[in-house]
């Protein structure tokens, strides 16, 4: 939804899917097997919670001259509990929409997104997604609250995101990653 609002905008790089990074640095492929056992105990240990977006606000340019424009949430600690579990330095916590380019229109960006917000979301799942061959993949998907079940495979960078689904709708609003999280294979990786 939010990102719908936005998409076809001058000048605006939709971050998808849309995330909610737990932390940073990314993994090294030494720390992978041991990441998948902590995302599933941190999945297991967070019970699914609703949370309510707000916004939107903006960071400070970044060094290429990017502003990150993104809504937050009004109670972080279910989302810094994750982070937590999961062992990462959690910085700010949110969900981005777009990341405008110098070019880009940030104001019609932020109006773009003011009227779809506060929108409630429900946090279900914690994704584990991994680089390969610079393409993105689902390494697990957990559910949130559920028993923990342990999963190995041959992981290089690994990340992990928060998927919100919008209460009340179809849709699924998957919430930025800044560095535990990640993308689809068919989508092009971002940097923060």
């Amino acid at each position: 939804m939010l990102l719908e609002a936005v998409r076809g905008l001058p000048g605006v790089g939709l971050l998808e899917p849309a995330h909610v990074s737990l932390g940073y640095p990314w993994l090294a492929a030494e720390a992978a097997l041991a990441a998948v056992d902590r995302v599933h105990r941190a999945a297991a240990a967070v019970p699914a919670f609703e949370a309510l977006l707000t916004g939107p606000h903006r960071f400070a340019p970044d060094p290429r001259g990017r502003v990150l424009v993104h809504a937050r949430l009004r109670d972080e600690q279910p989302v810094r509990a994750l982070a937590a579990a999961v062992g990462a330095d959690l910085r700010d916590v949110h969900l981005s929409v777009a990341r405008v380019l110098p070019a880009g229109d940030v104001a019609a960006v932020e109006a773009a997104v003011a009227p779809l917000l506060p929108l409630a979301v429900r946090v279900e799942t914690l994704e584990l997604t991994v680089r390969r061959a610079g393409a993105w993949s689902r390494a697990l998907l957990a559910p949130l609250g559920a028993n923990y079940r342990p999963a190995r495979s041959g992981l290089s960078e690994v990340h992990a995101l928060g998927e919100l689904r919008q209460v009340g709708g179809e849709g699924v609003v998957r919430p930025d990653r800044q560095h535990l999280d990640g993308h689809r294979p068919t989508e092009a990786p971002h940097d923060r």
